[in-house]
């Protein structure tokens, strides 16, 4: 009799990490089984996928499927703020069923307060913080999860993206001198990125130091807060010295970065991407924006700051530092992005390969 696997997502960070993983898991002959609520359920049925709706399973409701699936394995995500996914993990841990965790940015584990028996990590820092995680060293088994450093999964699908000829066409014109920058929204700490983003891109213009274009790509779920996307939308528009570009949600974050010369967040997995397309990753932070980073990630810093891969900006003169430095400083802290992050496009066999192993 087949594996059976139950495979729960919320958002598309954690689509973008089971996606490549179910599609394996299926091919090699595994039952999975999806449960996905949130932005993760579109996502699934664009790519064709039948899935069980988890927008309104009650912890009873969570327990009868457990009684009546009997799954061998639970996979989780890990997104913020966590829902289902530590919901159905705790009942894993309830049943004694074996529950994993892939992980997509360094220390999400904390994020859940059930207990995984393995977890797939990006890298070796990634494998430190679950190896020296306390909850896991004082909890009832008493012992840290099983550790595989894998590679995030979402990572493999970042060769196979196409350009967008319409995006060059509508920024090249636009002016001379002109850099092109990707802003990608999160939580409430977006409201002081962009502040501080705009008015540091209108200095520098007003320098003369070239002229900008600024794409939005904001978080659907706070664009849905009227305040925070009031808020946001006026500071866009408050822009005076650039364009600022939006874009079709319909068009893959991913084609964005292709024409960015930077791409800046907070602490998203854009940030990880980005490189890949040689867009210089930039981590705009502020108070809140250290605060809501630690909450999310268990760190005050972006761990790919830290390995020199990606700028941290916070102010009008780092921002205008990081734009008048050589064009041959940032292809260097790209280059370094990219052989920290082991981009080689076989996170997803090394993940399913655990699995397995696991299922055995």
């Amino acid at each position: 009799m087949a594996k059976r696997v139950l495979v729960v997502t919320k958002d598309i960070g954690e689509f973008n990490v089971y996606h490549p993983v179910v599609g394996m898991l299926r091919a090699a002959g595994i039952d999975c089984a999806v449960i996905a609520e949130g932005l993760s359920r579109q996502k699934w049925s664009d790519a064709s996928y039948m899935t069980v709706s988890g927008e309104a399973f009650s912890e009873l409701e969570i327990h009868d499927l457990f009684r009546n699936h009997k799954p061998d394995l639970v996979l989780t995500g890990l997104g913020a703020p966590i829902n289902l996914g530590e919901k159905f993990g705790l009942a894993a841990n309830h049943f004694g069923i074996k529950l994993g965790y892939v992980h997509d940015l360094w220390g999400v584990n904390k994020r859940s307060q059930a207990v995984p028996q393995f977890v797939c990590v990006t890298d070796t820092l990634d494998e430190k913080l679950v190896r020296e995680y306390p909850a896991y060293n004082v909890c009832v088994s008493g012992r840290v999860p099983k550790i595989y450093v894998t590679g995030s999964p979402a990572m493999d699908a970042l060769e196979g993206e196409n350009d967008n000829p319409l995006l060059s066409e509508m920024i090249n014109p636009m002016a001379g001198e002109l850099q092109t920058v990707l802003v990608l929204g999160q939580d409430e700490s977006t409201t002081p990125m962009l502040e501080g983003l705009v008015e540091a891109l209108d200095v520098c213009v007003e320098a003369s130091l070239g002229d900008y274009v600024l794409i939005p790509r904001l978080h659907p779920k706070f664009m849905k807060n009227d305040e925070l996307r009031h808020r946001w939308l006026s500071i866009l528009f408050g822009a005076r010295r650039g364009k600022v570009l939006f874009v079709e949600p319909e068009v893959p974050t991913r084609q964005l970065m292709k024409v960015a010369n930077f791409t800046v967040s907070v602490y998203s997995t854009g940030l990880l991407e980005a490189p890949y397309f040689e867009s210089v990753p930039v981590s705009w932070v502020s108070r809140l924006g250290r605060e809501k980073m630690k909450e999310a990630l268990g760190m005050e810093q972006f761990p790919l700051v830290t390995m020199h891969g990606a700028a941290e900006v916070s102010t009008t003169s780092d921002w205008r530092s990081l734009w008048t430095r050589s064009i041959s400083d940032r292809d260097d802290m790209i280059r370094h992005a990219n052989r920290t992050l082991q981009t080689d496009g076989l996170a997803t066999r090394r993940v399913v390969h655990a699995i397995l192993k696991e299922l055995d």
